[in-house]
C-alpha cells in the first residue's frame, strides 16, 4: 500500500438529471398524461385557488398531494417524480400557474 487514493466514479446515462434540461410545458386540470420519455422525469407545478376547492396531484394511481383551499387564492406549489411509463393527473378546481418537467 502506497497511500495514494483510486476513485472510482459511474455516471448512469440514463439517471434523472443526466441529458435532461427543464421545460416549462402546458397542462390543463383533470387529464390523464402519461411520462412515454422512457426515463424518471421530474415535474413541479404551482398553482392557485379561484374559488374554494382543492388541489389534488396523482402519479400512478396514487393520490401524492391533497390541498382543500379555503380562501381565494390559496395556492400549491408541489413536485413529484414520474417514473417512466407512469401516468399523472393534476386535478381539482385549482388554476395551474406553471408546470415545469426536467425531462
Amino acid at each position: 500500500i502506497d497511500g495514494s487514493t483510486d476513485t472510482i466514479s459511474a455516471t448512469s446515462t440514463t439517471a434523472i438529471g443526466v441529458g435532461q434540461t427543464w421545460q416549462t410545458v402546458t397542462r390543463a386540470l383533470n387529464t390523464t398524461y402519461t411520462n412515454t420519455t422512457g426515463r424518471p422525469i421530474m415535474i413541479a407545478v404551482s398553482t392557485t385557488q379561484v374559488s374554494v376547492g382543492t388541489h389534488t396531484f396523482t402519479v400512478g394511481g396514487v393520490q401524492i398531494f391533497n390541498f382543500n383551499a379555503s380562501d381565494v387564492g390559496e395556492g400549491g406549489v408541489y413536485s413529484a417524480i414520474i417514473p417512466a411509463g407512469a401516468t399523472y393527473v393534476l386535478g381539482g378546481t385549482a388554476t395551474i400557474r406553471t408546470v415545469s418537467e426536467l425531462r
